[in-house]
């Protein structure tokens, strides 16, 4: 059952244990996950491209690129999607995706009931479907709960909560105040007029260097001038000062995200174009195309329509590749349109 407006699902908890412990870690500031991370839009980002790209063959009007591409990120993201299926003015089938969505019914999928919730620019409808009329779409399911969407870093939380950590920590330390720190006699006056250091304190405030003035210790703290440190008079800066460490915590990090959302370190990282060329080919074919089928396959199911999705168009960037492997078939006594096929050198054309 979906919670709004947090949009997760209610589990084995209660409904307001859930929602008071949001509420906590919210106002602490403890809610770690990897929502809010580079990592993860980098990774819905790619799966968002990728699927605005394809050719639906056929075409199914109201289903275009922005439509494709917002399950691509929300398949990534949060696991799943609801739409609810309309019809436009030439009363063709058209998809409004739901905000929020509760979901009541028994263990057979067409018992289901959908109470959704369709928001605009000034207001919100709410209405209730039978599973029937709405595209529901999961990246996977848990069969104690197969109406709610699990998406890999709700598989992998763990490291969904070790990114979002080290992501918070270091915004955290970089957030500390950044000042300089200027060391003044025991009698440095209180900032009122008869202060010696008033206009000095006045110059400092006024020049927004955010400098501290504090009472020196050249008295060695009644042990003589000897014991006093001889940088006492220097001034010194203090403010963020994110151990070494967090820098490469913090990729490592985002490179188990991308893994847990099938994205190969290549095409996140700084490769050369080989590696991002067949990071692109496994990435396509061993966790987009399997995606899109199936996606397809609901669409295709609720709307009484067959079509797919074709990702010739990514393929662009690896026809040498293709070429090559045409050719040795070819060489190899293949007939050229069964090579031509198996090699995939004619896709996106």
């Amino acid at each position: 059952m979906r919670l709004w407006p947090w949009g997760r699902a209610e589990r084995r908890d209660s409904y307001t244990g859930i929602v008071v412990s949001a509420l906590v870690e919210a106002a602490e500031g403890k809610a770690r996950d990897a929502g809010k991370t580079a990592a993860l839009e980098a990774c819905a980002g790619l799966y968002a491209g990728a699927f605005a790209a394809a050719r639906m063959d056929p075409e199914i009007p109201g289903i275009g690129p922005d439509i494709l591409g917002e399950i691509g990120r929300r398949m990534i993201r949060t696991g799943d999607a609801v739409f609810a299926i309309g019809l436009d003015s030439r009363a063709r089938p058209e998809l409004h995706q739901a905000s929020a969505w509760t979901i009541t019914g028994g263990p057979w999928e067409s018992s289901w009931r959908y109470r959704v919730e369709l928001s605009g620019p000034t207001g919100t409808i709410s209405r209730t479907i039978p599973s029937e009329g709405v595209v529901h779409l999961r990246y996977s399911t848990d069969p104690q709960q197969p109406h709610i969407g699990v998406g890999p870093l709700q598989r992998a939380a763990a490291s969904g909560r070790l990114a979002g950590g080290l992501e918070s920590l270091i915004a955290d330390e970089v957030g500390a105040t950044s000042a300089r720190v200027i060391p003044i006699p025991a009698d440095g006056g209180d900032g009122e007029e008869e202060d010696p250091n008033a206009a000095l304190k006045a110059d400092l405030a006024a020049g927004r260097g955010r400098a501290l003035l504090v009472e020196t210790t050249a008295g060695g703290w009644e042990k003589g001038m000897g014991a006093a440190p001889r940088s006492d008079w220097q001034q010194n800066r203090i403010g963020p000062e994110p151990p070494d460490i967090l820098r490469p915590l913090r990729t490592d990090a985002g490179l188990a995200v991308a893994a847990a959302c099938g994205v190969p370190a290549s095409l996140v990282t700084d490769a050369d174009g080989t590696s991002q060329r067949e990071a692109w080919r496994r990435f396509v074919m061993g966790a987009v195309e399997p995606l899109a089928r199936r996606v397809m396959a609901e669409v295709g199911r609720k709307l009484e329509v067959s079509a797919r999705l074709d990702f010739g168009p990514l393929w662009a960037s690896d026809l040498v590749g293709r070429a090559t492997a045409f050719q040795k078939l070819v060489a190899g006594g293949m007939a050229l349109e069964k090579a031509a096929e198996a090699s995939g050198v004619l896709a996106g054309t």
